[in-house]
Parts: C-alpha cells; structure tokens; sequence
C-alpha cells in the first residue's frame, strides 16, 4: 500500500481534513466580506491602510493568547480543543449575521478580531493533531496534504464569497448600505460554523493532555510563559530557522495581499472584486500544487532540500510582479509564486513538528504562530504607516523583493547542505526512489548515533536525504584526504577516521559532536560490504555512545547492493536494474542504549533488514512476470539445457511455456501437479502453470500411489504434468513432450513474441492468460515431517525474495551457467536450482541423476558451467569416482551443497580433488528454503582486508534480509548470545503457512516480524555465524530441518 493510501486510511484523517477546509472557508469569509467592503468604497493609500488593519485584526490573538492557546493544546487532549472552538463559531456567526443585517461596518469589523481569536485557540490543537494522528514517517506529506485542503478552503472561500457579494451588492454604495445587501452571507458562515461542529464530534482521541499542566494568571501577565515557551523555539536550531523562515514568507505574504488590489486597479484598472479575489486564488492554485508537490517527494521523509529553491523562485517573482501590467500575466506570475510557496511552507511546518518534543508540542506550535503573527503584525504596520505616506504599490512590492532576497541569502548562506540536498535528490531521483520508515525511533533533539549496514559507495546521500535533523558522518581518512572532495567533504563537516592510534582524535571528536547534541552516522563494519552481507561490527563506536550516553539507532539500508555504486558483477547489476528507477528501502529500528554490544547492534540490524525486505518484496509482482521481463532483456540467451538433448533459449521457453499456459488456464483446478526431472520439460510445465495463474505441486515420484493421491487431494490438483510414464495417481495426466517444442511455439506464439519485445516491462503482464498477485501461492512442497507429510505453502514474494537473497551473495556473471540434479519436488531444487537461474538470466544445466558423475562431467565441460549445486552424497561420489576427472570441472567457480548435512570429509575430499571449495547453508522448506549461507571470502582491494563470508564448523551467516533468534526452547523467549538453544528464523521467505492446517505453534509474530519455529538446537558465534547442535528432545512435529 502506498503512503498516501495508508495516510488517507488514517483513522480520523478525512475528518480532520473536512474540518480543517470548512474552519479556513469561515474564518476567510467574513474576512473577504469586510476587505470587499472596503475594495469597494476606498481608493488609494487609504484602500491599502484599511486593509492591512483588517489584516492585522486577524493576526493580534494568535499574538496576544500565544501562551493560553499554547497550553490548552497541551492540557486537554487536542481533539477536545478542536470540538470546543469549533462548537464557539457557532453563537459568533450569528453574531456577525446580525451585524450584516443591521448595517453595523464598525461591528462587524471588530468581530474580525473575535472570530480571530477563536482560530488562535484552535491553530496550536489542530497542527500538533497532525503528529499525533500521522507519526513521524508520514509528516511530510500529512502536513503536505493539509496545507493543500487550507489552500483550496481560501480559494473556495475568496471565490464563493466574492461571487456572493458581487450577485447582492446591487446598487450599494455606501458601507452601511453594502453591508444590509450582503446579509444573506452570513447565514453561509452561520450553517459552516454548525457544519465544522457536527463534523469536529467525529475525530477521534489519539493521546490524552497533560493533566499536570497549570497556567498561572500572574505569571501569564508578567510575560513569564512567553519568555518560557519562545526558549523552547530558540532553543533548538532547526526549530528557530524554520519558524523565522515561515515568519517571513507568511509577513511578506500578508503586505503582498494588502498592496496587490490598489496594484491591479493602477496597472490594470480592475475594479471588480471577483478578478482581484480571483487572482489571488490562481495564486492559491499555485499553492496547492506546490504543497501536492512537496508532499510527494516528502512521501516517507521530510524534504529539506527544495527549501533554498523555493526562496530563491519566490525572490524572483515578487521582482517581476510590479513590471507586470496584463491581468493574464499576474495570475500566471502569482501561480508560480504560489508553487514556490507552497514548496517552502511544507517541510518547515514538518520540520517543527518533527524536532518539537511531544509535551511541548502545542507550546511550540502556538510560539510558531506568535511569532509569525509579531512579523505579520509588523510588517502591516510599516504597510499602514507607508500608506500614510501616499506610498504607491509598486514600491512596496519591490521591498517586499528585496527583504525575501535578504531571506534567501540568509538560507544559502546558512543552510548549505540544504541546496546540496536538493541538488542530490534531483540526481538521486533520477534512478532511484527512496521509501524510508521507522523516522519515528530518531530522537527529535540530542545526540544520537546511527548505525547500519555499508553496501555502497553513495549510503550516505541516502542517509542525508532521509534523515531530517542535521547529520554528520564518520568516513575513513583515506578517502577524506583526496583533495578533490575534500571540500565537499567539509561542507557536510565530515568526520575522518583510522585505523591507527590517530583514531583517538577522531572519536574524541564523535564524542563531543553527540554531547553537543548532534547525530552522528557511522557504519561499524568498517568499510562497504564485499559480499552483501553484514561484516562484523567492531566496537569503536562503543566509546562515543557510551561517553556522550547517546541512544544507538540501529538502521538498514536495501536496494543499492547490485547498483552501479556497490562492488557487484555487470550481469549482476543489470538484471537487478531491470526497471527505470531503484527501489530504494531505508528502515530505522527502535533506539538501543549506549551500552549495547555489536552482536546486539547487529542482531538489531538484521531485523530492521528483513522490514526493509517486506517493502522489497511487497513491490514485487508476480514469478512469470518477473521472468517475463529478464526474458525481454536477453531473449537469446540459453535458458535451459538437459541431458536429452534439449536446448532453449529464454524467448524459446518462454512460448513454450505460454502455448501451455493457455490450456492449463481453461482448466478448472486452482492447483496443478508437476511429475518432472529437473531440464526443459521441468522449467515449462512450472512456469506454465504459474502463466496460468495456477498453483504448482511439484511430486515425488518416488511415493506409493496411496501418498500420491492424498498429496494431490490435499492440493486440491485434478491434473498432474509428465512425461507419459507416470504411475497411475487418480488424477487427469497431461503429457508435456509435445510442447516442449521450440519451433512450433514460435511459429504459433508470432503475436506474443511481438509484445513481449515491444511491450515496456510492467505491462508483459497482458501476454499472460492468468493473473497472480506476489502475495498468492505459487508453490506447494510437500515434506516430511514427523510420520506425516504436510504441503508447505510458498508465494510468488517468498521464491522471489529468497532467490534475490542468495544471488546477492554468489552475484551471477554474464558467463555463468549452473549444473544441477536437484530434484523439483525438494525445495531446494526448486526455488534455488530452477526460478532463482532463470529470474536471474542464469542458463541451467539438468540431468536426472544426481549420482552419475561422469554425466553431470560432461555436462559440465560442454557448457563450461561456471556453478554446481548438489546434495552432499552427490559431491562425495564425484570426489570418489574415477570417471570424472578434475579437468570437467575446471570451469566450476562456486559449489553450493544443499539437502543434508555436509561433512567435514565431504568438503576436503571435494577441494583435494578439484581445487574447489563447497559452499553450505542451513534452512527449511518452510523458509523457502534458504536461511543462512557459508558464503565466498572476500578481498578488500582498497586496504587488502577479508570481509568473512564463511566459516569451518558453522553452516554460515543470515542472508540478507533473515534473522536469526536463539530462544529458550520451552517459553521462546531470547537467550544471552553464546548460548545453545532453540533456532528461531525472520524473514521474507517464511512461509505462508501449512495446506489445510494450523500454523499457529510453526509461525510466530514478533515486533512485526513472523518468525518460523525450528526444532532444532544451535548457537551464535561472536560473529554471528549459526552453529547447529542438535534436535530438540521433544517430538519432531513441524521442521526436519536440512541444511541448504
């Protein structure tokens, strides 16, 4: 679900919205109705005087009752604020209807400054609502989207009330005269007010006040609270620049209105106050799509970096506005403007709500409004005071130009990063899209230290545009000293680092940095991932965080591993960069105290890794149109081969496949077994039955007929695929020989072969006769488990996910091409040996028989397979057999061992003789299968290090985006690392469940994490690596864990 969709669904929010557009319509129209007023009976100076007071009437209560709002906001539970003012608009419009009705200009201006006062008790309620209601993660584009809905309440409101007052005002001309005229809108802002009341009773409570609160009269009196509550603004940086930066837009803003009416009667001789009204709500247009705009790029963050862009862009139109004459041109010029603004307003109202703490929220928002009201009410004065002069409008405006200027210096000149930032997200948005969550667990002030995971060259210009306090980060000194960044560097106050003695200085300087209350980035592997996987995490970091007593804020970063940014293969990287943007995932994890260890930081990280794979795998679509879209970028590349004899290009498998999809989709059955060895007949008859929509059931053929039928019924899978020599399974059977043929399925499949290479990527879709979703089934796998066989169900998501898991460690090259004989019915052979190669453009080898060396050498020497994957037993008969000589296997790269466990022997045997060594793992068929992976060593070029990726005696670390638990085996809570129990695996490739059973007791949820519960016993080592021990005594019900 996107974030705009999850902010709408809000609880609370469309009310809250209709409140805050009919509050804004109510407050403006009583407002246009005396400005109108005034338009029509004034000229001149005198025009422009009156206006700023009517102006000014609306900002003295946010001035005058700052600290009194402030504290209610806080006192009472703001939902209840927001009732009780909007339910006090009810008796004070009626109040205004009469004074229309009776022709009273003079009342009906000072009720102006009552109505006023009923928007500055209900200002501080509503904007701190918003945190309340939206979170941290979404602030951005809440306040993005309410400032959308006040601007189309003013446009509506300007325009509907202009139009009002020009069908009644008649003959009118005096102001006792207009006022009687335009009586009946009072009863429009009499019914809005009982409107916003009825609607005010439907937003519900989020948190409750603070009951501890108390406003002393005396001290209210004496000045003490203002004094008070304006420190909690200055006090913070970020909070005093953006409240001073919205200060100056909204004072230059108020005179601009004040000025721009007596501007379009001298330059253009518009009298009429629907065009005047009309403008100034194109101007509003612009507004809105300004602030439309600064929500979407602020979807799960807050976007700082438009923010000099904007002030420069508003500096610019307010020079141009006095040289403009034509009615056209202002509303266009006024537009622009409005964008401008609407980009500036939108992360400096997020800003402060963001940093201000919780308990002193309404405060700073209601010294917020102060302020910026003092500044309003300033500027009008000098607007008043100029107009007594017989000051024209043109000047003014020009001022107005020349005091924004001085802004946007101050913002440059301030704020480098800023312009940076903006000038990074331009680039950065070009090929990448940033979703960041968990923006919440960053302390809003104080020092803080944020440590994560290093996959590529450019982390830190996600950090930066992610992460909206002010950051500063730790780099090390070699590439901090090359001349040519180093001023980049500087600018971002970068921190530099070694290795040496000299490391002192820097961490003193961390130190210093977090007690001054800063954040501070720092990645503790070290140095950038090698391999994909998290390095160790060496302790430095422990002394700043300790000594500063600054929270730890545990982060991690997927989606740039395979960019062009990160140390991967080309192949590699151009199959994960299949579409025109990256998706980029960002996850912040609850803050640890400083005293947390690396394995305690690191297990952290690992779960804030597999909440930034969800998003991954959420994103993805479905298994045939993920392979659909690598058949388009390489559609002659050898898909498949098998020892019959059989070879097919990706385009060639792919018709095949969609000639049988077609009649698998006329089928009734929503699942459809698979009796196949692994090759070309395998690989088609699984992907046809997914291009079906169907569900795959890959079986054994190795069980009784009795154990093929229950498997099939508990499926639900009326027809079973196979070569003609299946045994009789009480099921239709197909045989899949005949299309398994290349040249009639691309003499019939002309029209798909077409769309498939004309067709843009998401849309391959349509050549498919069924349609799945990555969060259906797309596989059932059926194991053993205690006597009995219960069907693992596995989604399009986890085979997707766990294939990208384990090719993000043993990245393919564009030579690359695996030999297996893994069965289809394991879930090893499966997902690993058949949907990982060809989601990943990686040609597959088959044979049958797994045991038969000297084939699976031929094989290998014929297509120089540069990757095996085997069972243990297979790879010791290879080391032991005579007839496979190690020149077969010289093309071999990578051995991957799966299905059992792997022996000591086997891996020396293996390695005297080909000079190779085996990779293992560990996991289920209910983690799909993949848990973790003795992955490949590797060398760090820049200062000849080894990033660890396997270990003797452990079967390996978590691969990306999984985590490991070790609980107690009866109550599952955790144990201290280094103890032996129970082995809990996190991830996406978890299973869904089991078929028709309950999963309760084998899929438990954690923090938002589900967690697969193994039967058996193992132990973390210092570095993380799994080292299994065991079974649990108790019965063997759920797991049979294998090593994969």
């Amino acid at each position: 679900m996107s974030a705009r969709r999850r902010l709408l669904g809000t609880r609370g929010f469309l009310p809250y919205l209709t409140l805050a557009l009919v509050n804004a319509m109510i407050d403006l129209g009583h407002k246009i109705v005396i400005q109108n007023t005034v338009f029509k009976v004034y000229d001149g100076p005198t025009q422009i005087g009156l206006t700023a007071l009517v102006n000014a009437c609306i900002l003295l209560p946010f001035i005058m009752f700052f600290t009194p709002s402030g504290f209610l906001a806080d006192r009472f539970p703001k939902h209840l604020v927001m009732r009780w003012t909007a339910f006090f608009a009810v008796p004070l419009t009626a109040l205004i209807y009469g004074s229309y009705l009776l022709g009273w200009f003079e009342a009906a201006f000072a009720l102006t400054l009552i109505l006023a006062a009923q928007s500055a008790f209900y200002s501080p309620a509503k904007y701190g609502y918003i945190k309340e209601m939206a979170g941290k993660d979404n602030l951005g584009m809440a306040n993005g989207v309410v400032q959308a809905v006040t601007i189309i309440a003013i446009l509506l409101g300007g325009v509907l009330f202009s139009v009002v007052f020009e069908s009644l005002i008649g003959e009118a001309a005096t102001r006792e005269d207009i006022l009687q005229a335009i009586a009946p809108s009072g009863l429009l802002l009499f019914a809005g007010a009982v409107a916003q009341t009825l609607v005010a009773l439907r937003i519900p409570k989020y948190k409750e006040g603070d009951a501890s609160l108390r406003l002393d009269p005396q001290k209210y009196l004496r000045g003490e609270y203002l004094r008070h509550n304006l420190k909690n603004i200055w006090g913070n940086r970020t909070i005093r620049l953006s409240v001073l930066g919205l200060a100056l837009f909204w004072a230059v803003n108020q005179v601009l209105f004040a000025a721009f009416g007596a501007h379009l009667k001298e330059s253009a001789g518009v009298t009429s106050t629907v065009v005047a009204q009309g403008l100034l709500a194109i101007g509003g247009l612009g507004i809105i799509a300004g602030s439309v705009t600064a929500g979407r790029l602020s979807r799960t963050y807050i976007e700082t970096g438009v923010i000099p862009l904007a002030a420069v862009g508003m500096t610019a139109c307010l020079a141009l506005i006095p040289a403009m004459g034509h009615t056209a041109t202002l509303g266009i010029l006024l537009t622009v403007y409005g964008f401008f603004g609407g980009l500036f307003v939108v992360p400096l109202n997020a800003l402060i709500q963001f940093n201000a703490e919780d308990s002193d929220l309404g405060t700073v928002l209601a010294g917020n409004n102060f302020i910026q009201n003092v500044a309003m009410l300033a500027f009008l004065c000098g607007t008043v005071l100029a107009s007594l002069t017989g000051l024209a409008s043109v000047p003014i405006i020009l001022t107005l130009a020349a005091v924004m200027a001085f802004g946007t210096y101050h913002t440059l000149r301030h704020l480098p990063q800023s312009l940076m930032r903006f000038l990074l997200r331009v680039v950065f948005a070009q090929h990448y899209r940033l979703t960041v969550s968990g923006l919440h667990n960053i302390p809003s002030s104080g020092g803080v230290l944020l440590l994560g995971n290093h996959t590529s060259w450019i982390d830190w210009a996600v950090l930066h545009l992610a992460v909206p306090r002010p950051v500063r980060f730790v780099m090390t000194r070699r590439y901090y000293d090359r001349w040519y960044i180093r001023w980049f560097l500087d600018l971002y106050r970068v921190i530099p680092i070694t290795s040496s003695a000299a490391s002192k200085s820097a961490l003193r300087t961390i130190t210093e940095t977090l007690k001054a209350g800063e954040c501070v980035v720092l990645f503790p592997e070290g140095a950038i991932s090698r391999n994909g996987q998290l390095g160790p995490f060496r302790r430095g970091y422990a002394i700043p965080a300790t000594q500063a007593d600054c929270p730890i804020v545990p982060f991690y970063l997927r989606g740039l591993w395979g960019s062009r940014w990160s140390a991967v293969s080309r192949h590699f990287r151009r199959n994960t960069d299949g579409t025109l943007t990256r998706d980029v995932n960002l996850c912040f994890g609850p803050a640890l105290p400083p005293s947390a260890s690396p394995m305690e930081v690191k297990d952290s990280v690992h779960r804030m890794s597999i909440l930034a794979w969800q998003e991954f795998a959420d994103s993805q679509p479905s298994i045939p149109v993920k392979w659909l879209q690598a058949v388009r970028r390489a559609p002659g590349r050898l898909a498949v081969a098998d020892s019959g004899g059989v070879r097919l290009t990706a385009e060639e498998l792919a018709v095949c496949a969609l000639r049988l999809s077609r009649v698998l989709a006329r089928r009734p059955e929503r699942a459809v077994g698979v009796m196949l060895p692994p090759g070309a007949a395998g690989a088609m008859a699984n992907m046809a039955a997914l291009m079906a929509g169907k569900i795959v059931v890959n079986l054994d053929p190795g069980l009784g007929e009795e154990e093929l039928q229950g498997c099939l019924r508990q499926a639900g899978a009326g027809l079973v695929l196979g070569d003609g020599a299946l045994p009789v399974v009480g099921a239709d059977v197909m045989d899949c020989a005949d299309f398994v043929d290349a040249r009639t399925g691309m003499r019939q499949e002309r029209l798909a072969r077409a769309l498939l290479r004309l067709l843009p990527g998401r849309l391959v879709r349509l050549v498919l006769p069924g349609r799945a979703a990555a969060s259906d089934t797309a596989a059932v796998v059926f194991v053993e488990r205690g006597g009995e066989r219960p069907g693992v169900r596995l989604s399009h998501a986890n085979i997707i996910t766990n294939g990208r898991q384990v090719s993000s460690l043993f990245t393919p090259r564009g030579d690359d091409a695996l030999l297996t004989a893994m069965p289809l019915h394991e879930a090893l052979g499966l997902t690993m040996t058949m949907f990982l190669p060809l989601l990943e453009s990686v040609p597959v080898v088959c044979h049958r028989d797994p045991m038969d060396a000297r084939a699976m050498g031929r094989l290998c020497a014929e297509f120089e397979t540069t990757l095996l994957c085997a069972a243990p037993e297979a790879l010791a008969a290879y080391a032991a057999a005579d007839a496979l000589h190690p020149l077969m296997f010289a093309s071999l790269r990578f051995v991957l061992s799966g299905g059992e466990t792997l022996d000591a022997a086997t891996v020396r045997d293996f390695r005297q003789k080909f000079g190779l060594m085996v990779h293992d793992g560990y996991g289920t068929a209910e983690t799909t299968p993949v848990a973790t992976v003795n992955a490949p060593d590797v060398l760090n070029p820049a200062d000849l290090s080894i990033q660890q990726g396997r270990k003797p005696g452990t079967v390996g670390l978590p691969v990306p985006g999984s985590a490991l638990r070790i609980v107690d085996p009866g109550t599952l809570e955790d144990l201290p690392h280094g103890e032996t129990g129970r082995i809990l695996i996190g991830g996406t490739q978890v299973m869904q469940g089991y078929l028709g059973r309950d999963t309760s007791e084998a899929v438990i949820e954690r923090d938002g994490i589900r967690w697969f519960v193994t039967q058996d016993l193992g132990r973390l080592d210092e570095d993380g690596f799994l080292i299994l021990a065991g079974r649990d005594g108790g019965q063997f019900r759920r797991d049979g864990s294998e090593n994969a």
